[in-house]
């Protein structure tokens, strides 16, 4: 029996937004300031490292600029600020959005951290006996980075018959894997009505990877929190108003992360 039973998603399952007010009120150099600081927290805690991201603005480390250095690079050039670009692995139009983290599974019997920029590939690689068809791989193994930053791309010098980008800006770091929870679904594994494995809440057991990688996450995230309210954003946990998967999982949220201590409650 595989002990990987986390899963991959179409829609993120957790969310912590920040909130900046429109760029012509708090101007370029304060969103720059922020990126830099989510840049600089996501390499260190090794959750949300920036490989590549796509055209038109795309970036790659052998360019020779820093992220910081080509978001005002392209500022200057074409008057448009690109903070974060949202999309998995090689789903992207006009190139490939990579991000990669240490992230902790089970190989055989053992647990083992690697650097991974998609999820779906090392699930396919970890559980490849549940794939029927390599062309059509199950929806719970669809290609997703580890953490996900969405942005706006912003018109901040528009040129003639274009308008600059007058909405509050919104920064959202998103989880579209359930690998960071102690407790997951389990798609991979629910064809079996009755799983001794499944706790009282219906859910998988997943705390010892939890245990390698989410308190990472978790610096991470408290990290960011702590440079948008620096920096006068509003911060918080998204709460959702669609019914979704997600309300299996934001009970284990809070402000800054993922609780790593909570014991499964029995579903009603």
């Amino acid at each position: 029996m595989d002990r990987n039973h986390w899963a991959n998603f179409k829609d993120y399952i957790a969310a912590w937004n920040v909130t900046f007010p429109p760029v012509q009120q708090c101007g370029t150099q304060r969103l720059i300031e922020f990126v830099d600081r989510v840049v600089r927290a996501g390499t260190s805690e090794r959750v949300c490292r920036i490989l590549q991201t796509p055209d038109p603005y795309g970036y790659l480390p052998s360019l020779g600029l820093s992220y910081v250095e080509y978001i005002r690079d392209t500022l200057d050039r074409t008057g448009n600020l690109p903070l974060f670009h949202k999309g998995g692995p090689g789903i992207v139009d006009g190139g490939m959005n990579r991000t990669s983290a240490l992230v902790a599974f089970y190989e055989s019997t053992s647990i083992r951290e690697e650097e991974v920029e998609d999820m779906g590939l090392l699930l396919r690689r970890l559980r490849p006996f549940d794939i029927d068809d390599p062309s059509s791989p199950p929806a719970a193994m669809r290609r997703v980075c580890p953490v996900v930053l969405d942005a706006p791309k912003m018109i901040v010098r528009p040129p003639p018959g274009k308008q600059a980008y007058l909405r509050p800006v919104r920064v959202s770091i998103q989880l579209e894997t359930d690998i960071w929870f102690p407790r997951v679904l389990g798609f991979l594994d629910r064809e079996e009505e009755s799983d001794p494995r499944r706790g009282p809440d219906d859910m998988y057991d997943n705390s010892a990877l939890a245990a390698r990688h989410t308190p990472r996450l978790n610096r991470f995230i408290a990290s960011v929190r702590e440079a948008a309210l620096d920096l006068g954003a509003q911060w918080e946990l998204e709460e959702f108003d669609e019914p979704g998967l997600h309300i299996h999982y934001i009970p284990m949220c809070h402000e800054a992360g993922i609780a790593l201590d909570l014991p499964p409650v029995a579903r009603a």
